[in-house]
C-alpha cells in the first residue's frame, strides 16, 4: 500500500473509463511495445530525459518500480478495456505534502491509438482522482510550445497557460519555449490548511 498526503492508496487501485482501465503499473507489466515506444524518436521527440539514453526492459522496469515504491509519485498504466493491451502511461509526480500540489505527464506510446481520444479520457480520470481522492489543490503540466498536440490535450482537460518560459530549455540543438499549464481544484477542502501544519 502507498501513503500519499496521509491517505492509503491500494496498489491494486483501478480507475475505469468508457474504454480504458487505469491501474498503478507494476514492473512485471512492462511490455515489449512499451520499451520499443520509448526508443521511437517520433514518440519521444518531446520527452527529453527519456530519449537521452536507449531504454531497455531493465531501465523501464526500474522506472516503474521506483514509482511503485514512492510516497510522492504514481504511474498509471493505460490498458484498453477490450483486450487489456497497455497503450500508455500517466504519471503524477512531485506531489507536495505541504502545498497539495502535483505535476502530471502523459505518454501514449501505441501510435495506432493516437488521435482517438484515449489521452483525454485518461487525463480527465486521473485529474479527478488527484483532486477528489488524493485531495490535491493544484496540478501542473509542461509542454514545449511547438508540441501542439500536448497543449491541445491539456487545454481540453481544463488546464490553462500560467507561464511561457522563452528560450529557457534546451530542445535538441537549440533552446525552445516551454508552456506551463495549471489546473486548480475548485472543490479543495481549505480546512486542511488550518488543521495541517506540515
Amino acid at each position: 500500500m502507498l501513503r500519499i498526503l496521509g491517505k492509503t492508496i491500494q496498489q491494486e487501485l483501478s480507475l475505469v473509463t468508457e474504454r480504458l482501465v487505469l491501474r498503478l503499473l507494476k514492473p512485471d507489466e512492462v511490455t515489449e511495445e512499451y520499451v520499443r515506444g520509448l526508443n521511437d524518436i517520433e514518440i519521444t521527440r518531446y520527452l527529453t530525459n527519456t530519449k537521452r539514453n536507449p531504454q531497455t526492459f531493465e531501465t523501464v522496469k526500474e522506472f516503474v518500480s521506483a514509482h511503485w515504491k514512492s510516497p510522492n509519485q504514481v504511474l498509471f498504466g493505460l490498458f484498453l478495456t477490450e483486450n487489456r493491451r497497455l497503450i500508455g502511461t500517466i504519471r503524477l509526480h512531485g506531489i507536495s505534502y505541504h502545498d497539495y500540489f502535483g505535476m502530471i505527464g502523459i505518454c501514449l506510446f501505441a501510435k495506432d491509438c493516437w488521435g482517438k481520444g484515449y489521452g483525454l479520457e485518461a487525463l480527465n480520470k486521473v485529474t479527478h482522482f488527484a483532486f477528489h481522492d488524493l485531495g490535491l489543490h493544484y496540478i501542473e503540466a509542461g509542454s514545449y510550445e511547438e508540441n501542439l498536440v500536448s497543449l491541445s490535450l491539456f487545454r481540453k482537460a481544463g488546464f490553462s497557460t500560467i507561464a511561457n518560459y522563452k528560450n529557457k530549455y534546451r530542445f535538441e540543438d537549440r533552446f525552445a519555449s516551454v508552456i506551463i499549464l495549471g489546473l486548480v481544484n475548485s472543490g479543495f477542502d481549505e480546512s486542511l490548511l488550518r488543521t495541517d501544519a506540515r
